[in-house]
């Protein structure tokens, strides 16, 4: 093969990822306008709900492993007082920031929650740290307990919320850390 006709090859393969790159570039540019429509259009959150001098118990539902019986999920009820906060989408992102520090067994110090959007549907949005998904620590049986903590806390404390979706850095993912899919809203 001469020198031409490798300079030739190099070119086209080298056209052909840029396209290929542009091309990707243009889709994820246009899932997430998208993305940011559907939100926008059913948003409610209020960016800023001081908290009142109230305190209000919640219940959260926290997953501990069963070293006895592996694969069960047991989420264990703890009782909180918290501060009460005006906005459901701020006490939302509080609770999901509780549920957080109390399965510290699991997730990593860095894990937080980065928003929580609250839908006229009833959906509530859950935009995970990337740290939270990528060190969550233990399998499929770990990760869906996570996941049905955060659910099932949100939906006992917040009655308007009946189903929780996950994103994780703003955007869609297929799962949380690799086992179960968050595709679809929890229940």
């Amino acid at each position: 093969m001469t020198t031409r006709t490798q300079i030739v090859i190099a070119s086209v393969l080298v056209l052909v990822a840029a396209l290929a790159a542009f091309g990707y570039y243009q889709w994820e540019r246009s899932q997430r306008e998208r993305r940011q429509e559907e939100i926008a259009a059913g948003l409610v959150l209020e960016e800023e709900a001081p908290e009142t001098d109230q305190v209000v118990q919640v219940e959260l539902y926290v997953y501990r492993p069963q070293p006895e019986k592996p694969g069960e999920i047991r989420l264990e009820s703890v009782s909180l007082p918290l501060p009460a906060i005006a906005s459901e989408a701020l006490s939302a992102q509080q609770l999901v920031n509780t549920v957080i520090r109390e399965s510290s067994h699991l997730l990593p110090p860095q894990a937080r929650v980065r928003q929580v959007y609250l839908l006229e549907d009833g959906t509530a949005v859950v935009d995970l740290s990337h740290a939270t998904a990528a060190q969550l620590t233990g399998g499929v049986t770990a990760e869906l307990g996570v996941l049905e903590s955060f659910t099932r806390s949100l939906r006992r404390n917040l009655p308007r919320i009946e189903r929780v979706r996950f994103l994780v850095e703003g955007e869609e993912r297929p799962t949380l850390s690799g086992h179960v899919s968050i595709l679809h809203p929890f229940m």
